[in-house]
């Protein structure tokens, strides 16, 4: 048999084989769980070095050693009087949102032994969610509004405003001289805190209902209102103007970017998940991966290739490696034909990539199969603008073989050979 015969034969026969594959519904795409280990009623999570802060209502404040992956250790715990909600970190101080109670300011250049150095208990406190820019601390209150307490005395944190407006403030987020409010009832208010003393209040248009907001550049992510993620411009800060909101049924709560990616958790129907969206084009936005998670989840940090998620009983840490390497554009203008094209290096050991082209909006799959028709890796599976794409194949954990990649779009498939070597 020649070559060329030889290929399209397992063609054919991997092709059979796909079609009568029982096909069942995808619980992750591009994360892997490394580990998870049980909590009482987790909030928030910070991450600084190799220790892990996990905000916990019940036992306060949680410190795990992450330095390995696969066997994160709870190491210390500092107890509050109230429910510790949330956390930032800034250097060696962890600012802690201490629900009912207020704001605590703690040491933290020892994870094995936290102390408190300063403290501040305002009257009807219902802080929620914080942003630290220079020498304050910006508080979302759920029922009081946005407090801001100047910290430039951390021994002694002092309260110097406090905005009453009729809402119910789930996130803050701080750039330069304003400050950005997540109003579940009334969507984003923005104010101006050039003069911290007396923030004053330049915007309430943006009346899509949200429950949290992270800011990059020009850029606002919001999580809530019905859609995973809404992207508004805020170049003028007088009159944000929505640019994007990617197509993905259910709700984010809380949303965290970093770089290129916008990690959120959220729901859909009875899913709960976490998600990574590509936002190096915030006008052109693509999930890159999800983990659907047994239970509701409130918040996320990352470092490196490490994804740490809160759930309300479980701590988890997750390998989005391949969620960050997945999928890279490598130009916008719009192909003529759907294709396929042949990876290279190939053979290859143990990575290799792979182009293909997409001359309209599609649902795009690519996935790789061994030679019995099994899937061994899924490497894109949601909806692509047209433009040429880059995708980077790892194959250090399959044995050596031949492999096939198959991308279907609309229509459209299409599939090409790969010789991994060991």
């Amino acid at each position: 048999m020649t070559h060329s015969r030889h290929h399209r034969f397992w063609l054919v026969i991997v092709t059979i084989l796909l079609a009568i594959q029982f096909v069942q519904a995808q619980d992750s795409l591009n994360i892997r769980c490394l580990s998870r280990i049980p909590t009482t009623a987790s909030r928030a999570v910070a991450v600084q070095g190799n220790f892990a802060y996990v905000c916990d209502d019940t036992v306060g404040l949680r410190v795990i050693d992450i330095s390995d992956p696969l066997h994160p250790t709870q190491v210390a715990c500092f107890d509050t009087p109230g429910e510790v909600a949330n956390i930032k970190i800034v250097d060696n101080y962890a600012f802690v949102i201490d629900y009912g109670v207020g704001l605590k300011i703690l040491n933290i250049s020892n994870p094995y032994s936290i102390t408190q150095i300063g403290s501040l208990t305002p009257p009807h406190f219902s802080g929620i969610d914080l942003a630290i820019s220079g020498n304050y601390a910006y508080i979302a209150d759920i029922s009081n509004g946005m407090r801001i307490i100047d910290i430039s005395n951390l021994s002694a944190p002092v309260q110097i405003a406090l905005d009453t407006i009729n809402c119910e403030l789930w996130g803050i987020a701080v750039s330069g001289r304003y400050a950005y409010l997540a109003d579940h009832l009334n969507g984003i208010r923005i104010f101006d805190v050039l003069n911290p003393v007396s923030p004053v209040m330049i915007d309430t248009s943006y009346l899509r209902t949200t429950y949290d907001i992270e800011i990059s550049g020009n850029y606002a992510y919001i999580a809530g209102g019905g859609r995973w993620l809404s992207i508004a411009d805020i170049t003028n800060p007088s009159a944000p103007q929505q640019v994007e909101c990617p197509n993905y049924n259910g709700s984010g709560y809380s949303v965290s970017v970093i770089g290129n990616y916008a990690y959120l958790t959220g729901s859909y129907l009875s899913h709960r998940s976490v998600r990574i969206f590509n936002i190096s084009n915030p006008l052109s936005v693509y999930q890159v991966g999800f983990y659907n998670l047994p239970n509701i989840s409130m918040g996320v940090a990352v470092s490196g290739n490490h994804l740490y998620v809160v759930e309300r009983t479980n701590f988890g840490i997750y390998d989005i490696s391949q969620a960050l390497g997945v999928v890279d554009r490598i130009s916008e203008a719009v192909p003529s034909t759907f294709a396929l094209k042949p990876n290279f290096p190939n053979p290859f050991n143990p990575t290799t990539t792979i182009q293909y082209t997409i001359p309209k909006s599609s649902k795009v799959s690519l996935k790789i199969f061994d030679l019995n028709g099994r899937e061994v890796a899924s490497l894109v599976d949601f909806n692509q603008n047209p433009g040429e794409y880059s995708v980077k194949f790892d194959g250090k954990t399959l044995a050596a073989g031949t492999y096939f990649a198959r991308l279907e779009a609309g229509s459209f498939v299409q599939m090409q050979k790969l010789v991994l070597l060991k």
